[in-house]
């Protein structure tokens, strides 16, 4: 049986602080689902991408899915 590889998908370096991008794409969908604008924005300033869930809804999707108005405008 072969052995899979296993990847560290972080993309910050080990002397940086703060989350990597893969954790702040994970951010942004669950801001986006719950309807915090302001923390999406902040996200989005500091570089989140714009990732989708393992189905692939994206935060916009999410956003307008729970009628979040301002979340969507905002993405």
């Amino acid at each position: 049986m072969k052995k899979q590889k296993q990847w560290d998908l972080k993309v910050a370096d080990s002397n940086q602080k703060g989350p990597s991008i893969l954790e702040m794409g994970k951010q942004l969908l669950i801001k986006a689902k719950i309807g915090n604008a302001s923390e999406v924005l902040e996200l989005i300033s500091k570089g989140a991408p714009f990732a989708t869930d393992w189905v692939g809804t994206s935060p916009l999707h999410w956003a307008a899915f729970n009628n979040h108005v301002e979340v969507s405008e905002t993405l």
